[in-house]
């Protein structure tokens, strides 16, 4: 009895705790490179859906905003799945369903690389001087790059004209 009535409170606790931590992370980071911006939120806020209590994150701002070989505005061209190189990389999702983790302060779930155009399991960690640790792995092997929390760009970036199908991936 007493360890049903432990576990319920315990399992009470985790929307309230999940909501704390997605208040925590929500918000506009800036890379550690400081050439792009990533606009964390819920999931369904992110999509103009109702919310779902995971986190996601797009791209809202890059520092070369125009790619100098086309003079358009870059692209996904990396992406592994030639269907989606035509993407713009403003709007991009790069955050893809990340969970409460067990762990104090940790989400976990699927970052995209634009860089290889590859996504990984990842795992966003908030560090106790505000910063977020953003990991990609493989395997058990990974690596990212801590993030600072930076006020939103004057001129937010369009929503990426892509489908919810592709902008899940």
């Amino acid at each position: 009895m007493i360890r049903a009535l432990c576990a319920l409170t315990l399992f009470s606790s985790l929307p309230a705790a999940a909501s704390a931590q997605t208040a925590t992370l929500a918000g506009t980071w800036l890379n550690e490179d400081k050439d792009g911006m990533v606009e964390i939120a819920d999931c369904g806020q992110l999509r103009g859906q109702p919310k779902t209590g995971l986190l996601c994150g797009q791209v809202v701002w890059i520092r070369d905003a125009v790619d100098r070989t086309t003079g358009r505005p870059p692209v996904d061209a990396k992406n592994v799945d030639p269907k989606l190189r035509g993407r713009p990389i403003l709007g991009l999702p790069v955050l893809l369903d990340m969970r409460p983790s067990a762990a104090n302060g940790r989400w976990d779930g699927r970052i995209y690389n634009i860089d290889d155009g590859k996504t990984y399991t990842g795992k966003l960690t908030a560090l106790p001087d505000g910063r977020l640790r953003v990991e990609g792995c493989v395997m058990l092997v990974c690596q990212g790059e801590t993030w600072t929390r930076q006020a939103p760009p004057a001129t937010p970036a369009a929503r990426s004209p892509a489908s919810a199908q592709e902008r899940a991936r």
